[in-house]
């Protein structure tokens, strides 16, 4: 992650990392969280917790 491109790239969980041009938008989910919605679709919800919730907005207005 050291080597990716923070204002392209976000580690939204431990299993995925964001690339910006992927984001179409996100969704509010429950408990404080969001869904992210990408292009292509993936098999899988991209959920951002609470927590990361404001670094994954200052991300997403760069």
């Amino acid at each position: 992650m050291e080597q990716l491109d923070p204002e392209r790239f976000f580690r939204a969980n431990r299993q995925i990392i964001l690339c910006i041009d992927a984001v179409d938008h996100a969704e509010p989910y429950f408990n404080g969280k969001i869904i992210v919605i990408v292009r292509p679709a993936f098999k899988e919800k991209i959920t951002i917790s609470e927590e990361k919730l404001s670094s994954f907005k200052q991300w997403l207005n760069y």
